[in-house]
């Protein structure tokens, strides 16, 4: 910064200062003592490198300049730091050393972002949704970093770390909505969610250890948030799938399979099988093309594998009965055998020789 810049940028200082609606004695000291102290402090020997002044020098000069322009700005505008813009503001009409103003000024701007964010903060909290889900159990949107390295902290996980910088990157940018889960007023469990899909990314509670909470009041939260959590652990195992979310009238079938009873619920696309030990195992139904018979596959922490849905198949005529009812209809018009008629060319008529 020359000396033509530094000009200018006093005269800045100069025409924000005269407007701010301070005491006159107050902004003519301001306005006569910082040029006086930036011309000493530029002086220097060691701020300057022959006849100019040193890159640093003009920096920290530019620099407090700014902040010093910046609280004679806030003082009239109702800025909840208008209090500690006024202080240096009079500091800066008495002060005698150029390095005291600048860490006064830096100093200063600290303190006003720091209540500007919090501020921010709190008018975002006001603005976050809140979903009660029954009398104990309830949803709080958090809609900033900062919120969401606060509710990290809580529960003792990556999030509040260097490790979170993913999770913080995807709140910015609003790939993910983020929500924690309250008991009783107390937080015990954060939940992401990918925006676009809708599908449930992670739900844990303090320490990554499970949230606890009952297989109503999952599924009461998937239907709040309109979202699906079938490759969670604990909704799989608590029986919180999206089919009961989206229909809770389905009704099961009741089953016995050698000495053991259990549960079906069954649709075009999926099968749900629950024991008699409350353990639940869900399966994804479709028809293989080359082949007419049904192929079913365990979804993620489901207690049943395919095997052993096969081996309760072939000691249950029932259950076969239910699995081929539940089965998507095979699409015709993607056969092999109409593909097939599709691709060869037509035959001539008999009697007729082809050209």
């Amino acid at each position: 910064m020359t000396k033509a810049n530094t000009l200018c940028e006093v005269a800045q200082f100069n025409d924000i200062l005269r407007t701010s609606g301070l005491d006159p004695r107050c902004i003519n000291q301001a306005a006569g003592n910082v040029p006086k102290l930036i011309d000493a402090f530029e002086a220097q020997p060691e701020n300057r490198a022959g006849q100019r002044v040193r890159k640093s020098a003009r920096q920290a000069v530019r620099r407090t300049l700014a902040h010093l322009a910046s609280a004679a700005r806030h003082v009239s505008d109702g800025s909840a730091s208008r209090g500690e813009s006024r202080k240096l503001i009079r500091f800066a009409g008495c002060c005698e050393d150029f390095i005291e103003l600048e860490r006064r000024a830096s100093r200063y701007r600290g303190l006003h972002n720091k209540i500007v964010q919090g501020i921010n903060d709190r008018k975002s909290r006001e603005q976050a949704r809140k979903i009660r889900l029954d009398d104990e159990h309830s949803l709080l949107e958090v809609k900033t970093v900062s919120q969401l390295r606060s509710v990290g902290k809580q529960l003792r996980n990556c999030i509040s770390g260097h490790l979170g910088g993913d999770y913080r990157d995807a709140l910015r940018q609003g790939e993910s909505e983020f929500w924690a889960l309250r008991r009783q007023g107390e937080c015990v469990g954060l939940l992401s969610i990918d925006v676009a899909t809708r599908k449930i990314e992670e739900c844990a509670g303090a320490d990554n250890e499970p949230v606890g909470w009952q297989r109503r009041g999952l599924l009461a939260l998937q239907r709040a948030l309109n979202a699906a959590g079938d490759e969670i652990k604990e909704f799989v195992e608590s029986g919180a799938f999206s089919l009961f979310a989206h229909q809770p009238n389905l009704r099961p079938v009741p089953l016995q399979v050698g000495k053991r009873t259990h549960q079906v619920w069954s649709t075009r696309e999926e099968l749900i099988i629950r024991d008699d030990r409350k353990r639940w195992s869900r399966f994804r139904l479709c028809l293989r093309r080359r082949r007419d018979f049904p192929s079913c596959e365990a979804t993620y922490g489901s207690a049943l594998d395919s095997d052993e849905l096969l081996c309760m198949v072939a000691v249950s005529c029932e259950l076969a009965a239910v699995i081929a009812n539940s089965l998507p209809a095979r699409d015709t018009g993607d056969s092999d055998a109409s593909r097939h008629r599709r691709g060869r060319r037509p035959r001539p008529p008999r009697g007729r020789r082809r050209v």
